[in-house]
């Protein structure tokens, strides 16, 4: 009777139990090998309004990978079996165009020879210089890997290291505001003809050395949500606007092995309400980044994690407009979700100085909010959380 007992116990547990939650990131690295594109065309300052043939100085390059947010795994397979969104990354078109030498005809009837010019494009950053570009693609990734030796469980591999890189077509897609390039000269004005631009054309994004990352049942917990106002006020008060952006990631964290701890950050393309004479919209999506750590014991004995800075945010743009008696006032910060994480990781978490390109939490959990002020650009207000689950 008391076997019985137990027996109907015991299957009463097990029908109840938490099942186990893992989710999975993929990671790599981008290939950055230049990739050709056709010949540019320019608009001669000529008078025929006709685009001619123009050669570009430079390469198109490949500059950051763009990572699809981590999906949940299946436990128990002996393999990895897993799908995750298409591959997407962003890029650098060619710093300039130089145009061909052509001749005019002057007023006094002679044929005047015009040597070829440089013209130039330029994007909104450090880390685009020149006018930026992205890369679509439309197919999922699927991926089918052995799991690394004497593990039969794919829930209990923390890192999957895959056999092949991940390749696929992509489409070569110029961000429409900065892809230009155009110079006035004496002899007139010289414009790239965005119609013969790489704007849909084909090429391949190749991710290097990729893994998969499995994170069960996390140990701790870290959500933060990003606040920035800024008011405009020109023409002495007589045009006056503002926007309130708004940003939230979570990270989910967990101690695999000794002292180390791997995870994810989740980051939501930020939000935007404008008032008065602004206008404007975030473009870009939602991103995830791996995150690696440690967990020790500091100088007074307390815990202590330290989470290498978080990054992303390549492909998140800001565009806003300001409407007043002039015209419109067009502009575009290109991946600025990239910036605001520089400024959660420098101005807001506190760095250890013995473990560069960290910062220190306190392994218990804390709360805590960060004012930063940046002068002329406005105040931010970081309000973040750090839980220990279990």
């Amino acid at each position: 009777m008391k076997t019985i007992l137990l027996l109907l116990l015991t299957s009463i547990s097990t029908a109840h139990a938490e099942p186990k939650t893992c989710k999975a990131f993929l990671g790599g690295s981008l290939n950055k090998n230049p990739i050709s594109i056709p010949d540019p065309k320019v608009i001669y300052p000529d008078g025929s309004g006709v685009s001619k043939p123009a050669k570009w100085q430079g390469e198109l390059k490949p500059v950051a990978y763009i990572a699809p947010l981590p999906v949940e795994v299946e436990c128990g397979k002996p393999y990895l079996d897993i799908k995750f969104e298409s591959l997407s990354a962003t890029g650098l078109l060619p710093e300039a165009v130089v145009t061909l030498p052509w001749e005019m005809m002057t007023e006094s009837g002679k044929l005047k020879k015009i040597p070829s010019e440089t013209i130039y494009g330029y994007g909104s950053s450090y880390d685009y210089p020149f006018p930026p570009t992205s890369f679509e693609t439309t197919e999922e990734i699927s991926i089918s890997n052995p799991l690394p030796d004497g593990i039969t469980d794919v829930c209990k591999a923390h890192k999957i290291n895959l056999i092949l890189p991940i390749t696929q077509k992509a489409t070569i897609r110029p961000d429409p505001v900065f892809a230009q390039y155009f110079m006035t000269t004496p002899d007139g004005l010289y414009s790239w003809d965005s119609s013969a631009s790489p704007n849909g054309v084909e090429t391949e994004l190749k991710l290097e050395n990729p893994y998969v990352n499995i994170i069960c049942d996390s140990t701790w917990e870290y959500e933060a949500t990003f606040e920035w106002p800024f008011e405009f006020n020109q023409m002495d008060g007589m045009c006056k606007g503002g926007v309130e952006r708004t940003m939230k990631l979570k990270g989910e964290f967990a101690l695999i092995e000794d002292n180390k701890i791997t995870g994810y950050i989740e980051v939501t393309k930020p939000e935007l309400i404008t008032h008065g004479a602004v206008t404007g919209s975030f473009s870009g999506k939602d991103f995830s980044s791996p995150v690696e750590g440690v967990i020790y014991n500091d100088e007074s004995g307390k815990s202590m994690v330290d989470l290498e800075f978080f990054q992303g945010g390549d492909g998140i743009n800001f565009n806003f407009k300001l409407s007043c008696f002039g015209g419109d006032l067009n502009h575009t910060q290109s991946s600025v979700v990239v910036e605001y994480l520089k400024i959660l990781n420098f101005d807001g978490e506190k760095m250890n100085p013995m473990n560069p390109g960290f910062f220190m939490l306190d392994s218990n959990g804390e709360e805590k909010t960060f004012v930063v002020d940046k002068g002329g650009a406005g105040i931010i207000t970081i309000h973040r959380t750090w839980k220990k689950k279990n």
